[in-house]
């Protein structure tokens, strides 16, 4: 095994050792935009049984193909035209998009006849991309178990059986989300929902809330947040917003509001504001963010009876299952 650390003045010629590698049929662990991950030529057959063998992975559960381009996805998945610019808008980047297979790629292609594919925004990878039709991909861990963001966080044996081991320090991304391209609009298989609305303290916490509830036992790797666009100081949800959620047995004591940050956008796919001022004050320092946000069209209940705090929350799930739950791949 071979290990080198990643530097500024050596990204083209750690690229160009490592793709050598894989031309061989060698495995290679890298540090991406995400996570660390475990690569090989995708169209190697012997190196991606090594890649399922070394994670103990379930060999229903395909490899990622890293490509540098939408036009080598499409050498081996259909990409609807429809679904081009919404997959534009997101490449390179964090999000890994299921298409249509054209071909079978052992190891690559589901039994459902889908293939995954990514373009990472890291300059190392890309140099590898270009070498290569096709990169197969995976995280740099045991299967099921925790991903890595560092070199001392990927399991030994598996370091070991890596060819090369190539060190970036500490990675500062999260695991890509994962979009189901096969429907129109594409829906969020693993990725973060946020719902927003002005204080955080009504709607878009009994959004958040019902929709996890929505999710439990379903498999869903859909993580749920909320935020508010005029928040000056964080606080719990008001008084009737508790009593009207513990009514649907859902007990939402201890949460504490907070501000839309910038941070907080990027890190989610799909947005949902209650109203379209909402929307725009997320454009306003977002305006790439169009395609992500939708807007449920609720008014604020704040200053209200409980009476209008139920129709709020029964207007809500109502909207859930209407416009929300269609934008996710339930298991």
């Amino acid at each position: 095994m071979k290990l080198f650390q990643l530097g500024s003045c050596n990204t083209g010629q750690l690229s160009e050792e490592t793709a050598g590698i894989l031309a061989e049929g060698g495995i290679a662990i890298v540090p991406t935009d995400t996570v660390y991950g475990i690569i090989c030529d995708g169209l190697n057959q012997s190196a991606k049984e090594k890649v399922f063998l070394m994670k103990g992975r379930p060999s229903e559960k395909p490899l990622i193909g890293f490509v540098d381009s939408m036009d080598k996805a499409s050498r081996f998945a259909h990409i609807p035209r429809n679904t081009a610019p919404f997959v534009r808008q997101r490449w390179p980047g964090a999000a890994t998009f299921l298409f249509r297979a054209t071909e079978n790629l052992p190891g690559m292609t589901s039994g459902s006849g889908k293939m995954a594919f990514r373009i990472p925004r890291h300059d190392f990878i890309s140099g590898i991309c270009r070498r290569f039709d096709i990169i197969a991909s995976t995280s740099a861990n045991i299967s099921g178990r925790c991903d890595a963001y560092c070199t001392m966080e990927i399991p030994g044996n598996l370091k070991e059986l890596a060819d090369i081991v190539i060190c970036g320090g500490r990675v500062k991304g999260r695991p890509s989300a994962i979009w189901d391209a096969t429907v129109s609009p594409p829906c969020l298989l693993r990725g973060n929902v946020l719902f927003v609305c002005e204080g955080n303290s009504c709607r878009s916490p009994m959004a958040e809330f019902l929709l996890k509830e929505r999710l439990k036992g379903t498999g869903s790797m859909i993580k749920v947040e909320s935020g508010g666009t005029g928040i000056l100081n964080c606080a719990s949800a008001s008084p009737y917003t508790y009593q009207v959620m513990k009514e649907k047995g859902i007990d939402i004591h201890g949460f504490i509001s907070r501000p839309v940050t910038t941070f907080i956008l990027g890190n989610s796919d799909l947005i949902f504001a209650m109203e379209e001022k909402h929307r725009e004050a997320i454009l306003s320092v977002m305006p790439e963010y169009s395609d992500r946000i939708e807007v449920l069209g609720l008014r604020d209940p704040a200053g209200s009876d409980i009476d209008t705090y139920r129709r709020t929350r029964e207007k809500l799930e109502i909207l859930i299952e209407k416009i929300v739950i269609p934008r996710i791949c339930l298991k």
